[in-house]
């Protein structure tokens, strides 16, 4: 389920890319680790949810500041090398340092979220499917009692009489449907997508397509769901009445689904996360909600340009917005997006200081910027906001999850006596809420407030111990507002999705908003297949007989690279 450059390359080989590519090697963090881990008095862990907490946390920490000229745009030490060139806001707030620095405080918390679903997907997979294939099943309707569970709150398959029994609910048009293009493998098909991005169509033995045990619930939900069937159909086409359709139908399957989860009645928050983690990636209804929120500011019905995204409307803008669905921080992407607007906001200068020579960043201090238009902060702004989310897709993300996952490789067999999936589950069960929140529901005082409170603490890890303590106590208070828990299902286990555009405008341009960013993902899929990056060999006469402008791009970052490696030494 990985959007990032990584996807499909084993973990030696990331190890691999982050040692000689990036420059970034896991063994001397893994040594700082274990120190750290040990002055901690962690030796071994055990199933307490704090000690795994205490682990989880050490190894962010220092992985973080291992990765620090790949992540410190996110300026929660200052803005010394600040995206936009914040802080902006100056007329909207007012103590606007430390309300951006608060804001970046949520953005790393995000990112750490995204290391801990890196980790879980990567070992549910090596746990319970890559290195176990045959904890699959053929998906097949006779199978439905057992598929109709999560798979942590019914684990084991148990063959019966029953199974063998013929249904004619296996001919219904839904399942027939997406049954032959699975089969067949019609890539416009969503749900031969949601099989081949996941990357779990095994071996088919006759007709039969097999399902691993842990996406069981998904995929057979998708599978069988007639909106989601619906909505396949609708995107295919591009006639005006399809158009038209698009959002109804995106409602409906967003209240089957929620209806699905609670009729599943799971015994275990990992199998909601599972769900709701596959949801928000390939439909978004967070980030969607959020989007719904600008479109007043973006569809020209604002002429006075006083809020931010009318300021930068047009298809560009829109471009962004549609790309939002590629980022894999299916839960936050859209509050990195609020970052970015609102760093925008009141910024006349639009310079951004990531990255640049130690010259240019003493110029900017000591000369003053120049003032730009209205029509030059448009096309700045537009091109940094582009710039912000490639280098979070493409650089600070694929960096994060390679550099989490082969850390751990080397830390699991001494800290981990049970499946390393276990110590995942343990973690989520007791932080379901944060690790699935939408940061936008929070209020920009709220998460100042939380910031202040930091700034005063006496903790001994005041990050952890009080800023995202209190956010999380904070969301959890906000959910169990929002929605008291039923007699059968807690509240740490219901479907919680912001779900702000059940009250959308359905006319074109909310349409044509919606059928991007869900076909964003499947066109995606085709160029990451298709896409030589910087790291790929590619030989000379390669480049040299080769019109495709990306190959000849990756060879000259290499000449290029070559040529700053001869200069080391002979300089």
């Amino acid at each position: 389920m990985n959007l990032n450059l990584f996807n499909n390359k084993s973990i030696l080989e990331q190890e691999y890319i982050l040692k000689y590519f990036y420059l970034l090697d896991p063994q001397p963090l893994v040594s700082e680790i274990r120190i750290d881990l040990k002055q901690k008095g962690i030796s071994k862990l055990d199933m307490s949810s704090e000690t795994i907490d205490i682990f989880f946390h050490t190894v962010f920490d220092h992985m973080y500041s291992h990765a620090s000229q790949y992540v410190k745009f996110i300026p929660v030490t200052g803005f010394k090398d600040c995206f936009f060139g914040e802080p902006g806001g100056k007329t909207k707030y007012k103590d606007p340092y430390f309300q951006f620095i608060a804001f970046a405080f949520v953005l790393k918390l995000a990112l750490y979220n995204y290391c801990i679903s890196e980790g879980f997907f990567h070992n549910l997979e090596q746990d319970y499917y890559f290195n176990r294939p045959e904890l699959c099943a053929p998906l097949e309707v006779k199978y439905k009692k057992y598929f109709s569970s999560g798979f942590f709150s019914n684990r084991f398959y148990e063959k019966s009489s029953d199974l063998n029994s013929k249904t004619k609910e296996d001919s219904r048009q839904t399942w027939y449907h997406h049954k032959k293009n699975t089969e067949n493998a019609a890539p416009k098909d969503f749900v031969y997508f949601v099989f081949n991005d996941c990357k779990k169509i095994a071996d088919l033995d006759s007709s039969q397509t097999l399902v691993p045990w842990i996406y069981k619930f998904p995929i057979y939900t998708y599978f069988r769901e007639n909106t989601v069937s619906s909505l396949s159909r609708n995107l295919s086409a591009s006639s005006q009445g399809a158009m038209r359709n698009t959002l109804p139908l995106y409602i409906q399957l967003y209240r089957a689904l929620l209806q699905d989860e609670k009729n599943a009645n799971f015994t275990s928050s990992a199998d909601t996360f599972i769900f709701q983690t596959m949801n928000e990636r390939y439909f978004g209804f967070s980030t969607f909600s959020y989007i719904t929120d600008l479109i007043p500011d973006i569809n020209g019905s604002m002429t006075d340009l006083k809020s931010v995204p009318s300021q930068y409307s047009g298809s560009q803008f829109n471009n962004v917005l549609k790309e939002l669905s590629v980022c894999p921080l299916v839960y936050s992407r859209h509050f990195f997006l609020k970052y970015a607007l609102e760093a925008l906001n009141d910024n006349d200068t639009l310079e951004t200081k990531y990255l640049q020579s130690p010259s240019q960043s003493l110029m900017t201090h000591s000369v003053s910027s120049r003032v730009l238009s209205d029509t030059q902060k448009s096309v700045k702004g537009i091109e940094l906001l582009d710039q912000f989310f490639q280098t979070l897709n493409q650089v600070a993300l694929p960096i994060l999850s390679a550099l989490w996952n082969t850390t751990l490789q080397y830390l699991i067999p001494d800290f981990m006596s049970e499946e390393p999936t276990t110590y995942f589950q343990t973690y989520i069960e007791k932080h379901l809420g944060i690790l699935t929140a939408d940061f936008t529901k929070f209020t920009d005082d709220e998460i100042y407030n939380c910031f202040q409170k930091y700034m005063h603490s006496k903790e001994v890890n005041p990050y952890w111990n009080e800023f995202v303590k209190d956010i999380e106590n904070l969301y959890d208070l906000k959910i169990s507002k929002s929605r008291p828990s039923s007699k059968d299902i807690p509240a740490a286990q219901q479907a919680i999705y912001s779900n702000r555009f059940l009250y959308a405008a359905n006319n074109s341009f909310t349409s044509s908003l919606l059928r991007g960013f869900l076909l964003r993902p499947m066109e995606h899929a085709t160029e990451v297949a298709t896409a030589p990056y910087p790291f790929s060999y590619i030989s000379e006469d390669e480049s040299g007989s080769n019109n495709n402008p990306a190959i000849n791009e990756a060879y000259n970052f290499q000449y290029k690279r070559a040529q700053e490696i001869f200069s080391l030494f002979h300089d």
